[in-house]
């Protein structure tokens, strides 16, 4: 009887052992640091109905622990408008930093889809002037002025929701929609900002929203 019960005693603490193993085995499997550099290809679109505007953006991300993704931004805005009764020029850079959070459920362990909540701390630095403006009165006559160069830094923070689909091995094609609210923004008394880089138009709520489509190819380690 003893020998019975230490027989069953060795084959259970064996499988607790094997089954243990296995498991760190599987995480280890599952959990695969990687680095995924992007480009952001609504910039380019953008410019279809826009062509006085370029926006530049790159992206990376990397994997440090399961479903967990820190993720950086940076990019650069050009903006050339001549107008009849007004010219405006600006151009800034502009870097975004935070984490994305995984919540699709990995059913497949070669699978490297992803749906993420995202979190952004952005902020950028612009330069902007206006070499002409015409003011047309019939009463008291024409006037034209210029409003010289002046620079302008924001801050703000952003929520988002992002699909990124692996096409191929290690390249994927994916979007975002953004929300993000304007925390602090230095003003010029003569002339507004008409687009913040990395921003965009500031709506009276000190809100801009926007739409991303972009390619990454990802790099495992």
């Amino acid at each position: 009887m003893s020998i019975l019960r230490s027989t069953f005693l060795i084959l259970t603490l064996t499988l607790i052992s094997i089954s243990l193993h296995a498991n760190q085995e599987e995480d280890i499997l599952i959990f695969q640091p990687s680095v995924r550099i992007g480009f952001d290809a609504s910039g380019l679109l953008n410019r279809i109905w826009q062509p006085e505007v370029t926006n530049i953006e790159f992206s990376v991300d990397g994997k440090f622990k399961p479903d967990w993704f820190i993720a950086a931004e940076a990019g650069y805005l050009d903006i050339d408008i001549s107008r009849e009764l007004f010219d405006y020029t600006s151009n800034g850079l502009f870097a975004r930093a935070g984490v994305d959070y995984n919540v699709l459920e990995k059913r497949e362990p070669e699978s490297n889809d992803v749906v993420l909540l995202m979190f952004r701390y952005g902020y950028s630095n612009l330069t902007h002037n206006s070499d002409r403006i015409e003011i047309v009165d019939p009463y008291w006559g024409n006037f034209n002025s210029s409003v010289d160069s002046e620079n302008i830094n924001s801050h703000w923070v952003e929520l988002g929701f992002a699909l990124k689909a692996e096409l191929f091995r290690g390249l994927f094609l994916g979007w975002s929609v953004r929300g993000r609210y304007l925390i602090y923004s230095s003003r010029d008394a003569m002339l507004d900002p008409y687009n913040i880089p990395g921003f965009g138009i500031i709506r009276k709520s000190n809100t801009a929203y926007s739409l991303h489509y972009s390619i990454y190819y990802r790099f495992p380690f």
